[in-house]
């Protein structure tokens, strides 16, 4: 139940049922995280299964595979999905580039800006929010 802060760049994996907070100069490359929640403003590529809230608060390109039970991408937040990533809720104020699998209801706040296609069991989008690709409702 130990929670991690990364500060500098890591390789290794890591394995905890707490939180897992990446701040501005961390860096985690190809090595797989297993959390609750894990909040990203520094540089993270690998994979990430999270059992609760997957915060994304800075640029990148993440090239692992992501699961998680909530995706937030905040604003002014760039992010490039290279994967397909799966959630149970999502809820986006940023821009995201990928394609994403949300089994509940997305959520495109009014600076979103989302390019990909997007399976998910509800969506609502606000005012000033941008989407492009497909869309598949339901089926999950």
């Amino acid at each position: 139940m130990e929670n991690r802060e990364i500060k500098d760049a890591i390789s290794s994996c890591i394995q905890t049922r707490g939180d897992v907070h990446i701040y501005k100069k961390g860096i985690v490359h190809s090595a797989p995280i297993q959390c609750k929640n894990l909040i990203v403003e520094g540089d993270f590529t690998g994979d990430a299964e999270c059992s609760g809230d997957l915060i994304l608060r800075r640029n990148g390109k993440i090239t692992g595979k992501i699961t998680c039970k909530r995706l937030f991408v905040e604003k002014r937040a760039k992010i490039e999905f290279i994967n397909s990533i799966v959630m149970e809720e999502c809820t986006i104020d940023g821009l995201v580039t990928g394609h994403l699998a949300c089994r509940g209801l997305l959520a495109l706040e009014k600076k979103a800006t989302l390019t990909g296609n997007i399976k998910v069991g509800r969506l609502t989008v606000a005012d000033g929010a941008k989407h492009t690709g497909q869309i598949q409702m339901g089926g999950f």
